[in-house]
């Protein structure tokens, strides 16, 4: 999980490593992913909800969010209609992973839990290239 920094200090970016949020509440599933993804190269950031997910959107600029659907708080359609009502997260790209893919938005890339992982890793890829140092 994500802190915010303490008052007062400054954080330093590395803008050669894309950002991730990864927005489940299955807490197991959504490290197991992010632990993957940061073996790929990728800094990654977890919420457990639509709601925490908008905080992370605003705060850490992810390029790319994973997305589950269902979650108490805020579900995946309440974090989408949110997130395209804001002008700064309009264009920035979700994925979604979910185990009930019904009532999917049209709009974005659905994977299923848990079958779908290799393609929605490859699109993650895709996207967001992961950040190699040259050797």
């Amino acid at each position: 999980m994500s802190v915010a920094p303490r008052a007062g200090r400054a954080e330093i970016l590395d803008v050669s490593t894309p950002r991730l949020l990864v927005i489940d509440d299955d807490p197991a599933l959504a490290e197991s992913l992010g632990d993957m993804l940061r073996c790929d190269g990728y800094e990654v950031d977890l919420a457990r909800n639509g709601l925490e997910g908008l905080a992370l959107v605003r705060w850490r600029r992810p390029s790319l969010v994973v997305l589950d659907l269902q979650m108490p708080v805020l579900d995946g359609a309440g974090f989408l209609a949110a997130k395209r009502a804001e002008v700064a997260a309009g264009t920035l790209p979700v994925l979604v992973f979910t185990a009930v893919e019904e009532g999917a938005p049209a709009e974005v890339p659905v994977y299923s839990k848990p079958f779908g992982l290799a393609a929605l890793i490859a699109e993650i890829h895709r996207l967001a290239p992961p950040y190699r140092p040259a050797a």
